[in-house]
């Protein structure tokens, strides 16, 4: 019985991991098939880093790539930049789109290295790297540590893309986002929201739409972390 009794367990455990494994396989497949895909709609000058190590993974730039070339915005926020910024510069340029990407980050190791990226493939004219550091912020009679965006002036915004900044240490601290951007979301306006499978970013996303009438959530994408589609009407 006993014998009988580990045969049945190890059996258990010996599917969980074939299981397990056929998951992380489908999941790594997924990612390679977006790769793929994206090298369908832009013809980089140089090659682009890992996007493993910078924060965009394929399948999210997928959705970035589908919404640029079905919308073709003319403004298009991004609060966070790395491979997202060279893959909308290159949409803007080669699909001659008449628009121009502004991507903000807080860190400015990672703006100067972004500033030199648009540089090196030769995108200065469709993309605007913008060091905005993090400072404390009332925002809605709360303090939030959030983008310094002062000086930015930008008016009919019709693409937000919410990727930063990172919340190690900040629970919901993407939310100030839709406070302080949304006077400046043009009607119909599409944002994504990324890492949306994460409590703290699901909670973020119902309370704006209980505080902002005009948000609508259009759907939910099953990509790696997860991505809320949401529109202004």
């Amino acid at each position: 019985m006993v014998l009988a009794f580990w045969i049945f367990a190890s059996t258990m455990k010996i599917l969980r991991e074939i299981q397990m494994k056929g998951k992380q396989s489908d999941a790594i497949f997924h990612q390679i098939e977006s790769s793929i895909q994206l090298n369908n709609f832009v013809k980089p000058i140089l090659p682009f880093p890992n996007t493993r190590n910078w924060v965009s993974s394929p399948d999210f730039l997928a959705v970035i790539v589908k919404n640029v070339l079905l919308k073709r915005p003319k403004v298009i926020v991004e609060l966070g930049s790395g491979v997202s910024s060279l893959y909308g510069g290159y949409l803007l340029k080669q699909h001659h789109i008449e628009g121009k990407l502004y991507s903000v980050d807080h860190e400015i190791d990672y703006t100067k290295k972004a500033i030199n990226l648009v540089k090196d493939h030769q995108l200065n004219d469709f993309v605007e790297v913008l060091h905005c550091p993090l400072v404390r912020q009332n925002i809605n009679d709360h303090s939030w540590t959030w983008y310094d965006i002062d000086n930015i002036k930008l008016n009919e915004i019709d693409f937000l893309i919410i990727d930063g900044p990172p919340t190690n240490e900040v629970y919901n601290a993407r939310y100030p986002a839709i406070p302080m951007f949304y006077k400046y979301l043009d009607s119909g306006a599409i944002i994504l929201v990324d890492d949306y499978d994460r409590k703290g970013e699901t909670e973020m996303v119902k309370k704006w739409l209980a505080e902002y009438p005009d948000l609508v959530f259009v759907e939910k994408l099953y990509t790696e972390k997860g991505t809320a589609v949401l529109m202004k009407k």
